[in-house]
C-alpha cells in the first residue's frame, strides 16, 4: 500500500498560503524572504519549514509546527533540530 505524501494536496496548499500570509522573515536566519521568487529554486525563495521535522514526528499540516524559511536555510537545516549553530 502506498502512503500519501503529507506535503501534497489542498490541505498543504492552504497551509503554505497561511504561512506566507502570516510570516515575512525566515525563522532561521531572520532575513526577509522575497516572495517574488516563489516557485523557483532560488536560494532566497520562500519555503515552509517544519519546526519538528516529519521524520521526528512533526505534523506537516499543523500551522504551529510550520514556519517560513528561505530555501538555503531550509535545505541546510534538513532534519536537524533547531540549535544556535543551525540559526547561525
Amino acid at each position: 500500500m502506498v502512503t500519501a505524501n503529507p506535503r501534497a494536496g489542498r490541505p498543504r496548499s492552504r497551509l503554505v498560503r497561511l504561512v506566507h500570509e502570516r510570516d515575512s522573515y525566515c525563522h532561521l536566519c531572520g532575513l526577509p524572504v522575497d516572495f517574488a521568487l516563489k516557485g523557483s529554486n532560488h536560494p532566497l525563495a520562500p519555503t515552509v519549514d517544519e519546526v519538528v521535522p516529519i521524520v521526528r514526528g512533526g505534523d506537516p499540516l499543523d500551522p504551529d509546527n510550520c514556519r517560513l524559511a528561505c530555501r538555503c536555510c531550509n535545505t541546510s537545516r534538513g532534519a536537524k533540530p533547531i540549535t544556535a549553530a543551525v540559526r547561525a
